[in-house]
């Protein structure tokens, strides 16, 4: 694809919102070979959940200085080149070609923790995708844009599903797998809010690779599936996402740790108020939310059980309507 140069930006801020899975049903196709674009569309996940209002943000910084490294990724202020195998992906995946004489630092910066199942790896690829698109006027559109995040996730299983619903904001259920994104966007009211809090990660690619969780996972993702076009409602979403870690029994897979989870979920959804509509496990992380109604004394509650569970730096954040935003361009 020709590169228009009509006007040369040298600096760009995407921001993506994170997003949290509740459940999901793996369906890549086994007979798919290849890592070309095409091949890469047709892996992928049905299932969803919501944007959130906490964002990542990735500034590009261009520059035709000689002596300066090619490419240079950096993670909340770390030097991370040589681990950013999806953000590098991204680069290689392009359907135009990068200028060999020009550096790229890529600064990825994200608003809840990494590799704990918000959504951050998608948030990043994203990023990275609309910003050179938007720097080297390469005309992508951002379904295309969105496309080249979702590939890259797929190529290093770092991902299934979530760069389509960053792409389209709001709470988002992927019907099809991969590209193009088939969703239908659940209509969540502004008094719905959502608390969450996270242990740590768990390593996406040991629980998508592992061929009795994946099982697993597909079952409960069917059902779950199945069900939920009988109501496109936050209600159902959230029993949905609670029964999906119960039916897949990862949260009693002494390996994954997530006894912590386990404990919060069951107090959380044990809370006797017409505020909370409930709490599950963020797919994939150590990670828990709860959706409820603002009230009196509600947000204090919440706050106290995940703390006393040991979740620190508990997040009250909103349902994110919208998709990616470019927030600074120079």
């Amino acid at each position: 694809m020709p590169v228009d140069h009509a006007k040369q930006w040298r600096e760009i801020t995407v921001a993506v919102p994170h997003r949290i899975s509740g459940f999901f049903e793996i369906v890549d196709q086994a007979q798919v070979t290849g890592t070309s674009l095409q091949a890469l569309s047709a892996i992928g996940s049905r299932g969803g959940g919501p944007c959130l209002s906490a964002l990542g943000t990735t500034k590009i910084t261009i520059d035709k200085q000689s002596g300066m490294p090619p490419r240079v990724i950096t993670i909340d202020g770390k030097e991370c080149t040589n681990l950013a195998r999806t953000s590098k992906s991204v680069m290689d995946l392009l359907p135009f070609q990068l200028p060999a004489d020009v550096s790229i630092a890529i600064d990825h910066e994200f608003s809840l923790p990494t590799g704990a199942g918000f959504g951050s790896s998608g948030c990043g690829a994203l990023g990275v995708a609309i910003g050179l698109n938007v720097l080297f006027h390469a005309g992508l559109s951002m379904e295309q844009c969105g496309q080249v995040a979702h590939c890259a996730e797929v190529l290093n299983k770092t991902g299934l599903g979530t760069v389509g619903g960053q792409l389209n904001g709001g709470c988002t259920i992927t019907m099809a797998p991969g590209y193009p994104f088939t969703m239908n966007k659940i209509i969540v009211s502004p008094c719905f809010k959502i608390a969450c809090a996270s242990q740590g990660g768990i390593l996406t690619s040991s629980i998508l690779t592992d061929p009795c969780i994946r099982d697993r996972i597909i079952k409960a993702g069917k059902k779950s599936m199945k069900e939920i076009v009988e109501g496109f409602t936050i209600q159902n979403f959230t029993r949905l996402s609670r029964e999906f870690v119960q039916c897949t029994g990862m949260l009693d897979i002494d390996a994954l740790d997530l006894g912590s989870v386990k404990q919060v979920m069951e107090e959380l959804n044990g809370i006797d108020s017409k505020h909370v509509i409930g709490a599950s496990m963020n797919q994939l992380g150590k990670s828990a939310f709860c959706i409820f109604l603002e009230g009196e004394g509600v947000t204090g509650e919440i706050k106290r059980i995940f703390e006393r569970n040991g979740f620190t730096g508990v997040h009250f954040l909103e349902f994110n309507d919208h998709g990616p935003r470019i927030v600074h361009l120079a």
